[in-house]
């Protein structure tokens, strides 16, 4: 189910997505010592817009996977931080999408 969002600061172009990302999660979290991380931990947040799609080789644009409101799980550190009207963001290229929460 999609999550009304906002209007969008920012209009990606090509397949790329700008994600609202969700806090980590603190219930039941363990801190290491060291600095030491979990890898390939995945982190959801919830899509603000989106681009029109990639540009195939053919000239026909590849559909998005998702759309605006819809939550989704990607890759740890996924895309590029940015900060736009006081707020933080990722862009990430759909390619780095593991799915999109029902």
């Amino acid at each position: 189910m999609a999550v009304k969002t906002a209007p969008a600061p920012l209009k990606p172009i090509s397949d790329f997505l700008l994600v609202a990302m969700d806090p980590p999660p603190e219930d039941g979290v363990i801190i290491l010592a060291g600095g030491a991380k979990r890898d390939n931990v995945p982190q959801t947040g919830v899509v603000i817009a989106q681009g029109p799609g990639l540009t195939l080789p053919s000239g026909q644009v590849a559909a998005m996977p998702c759309q605006p409101g819809d939550r989704v799980v990607l890759q740890l550190n996924a895309g590029t931080e940015i900060k736009l009207e006081g707020r933080e963001y990722r862009v990430v290229p759909a390619r780095d999408l593991f799915g999109v929460k029902p």
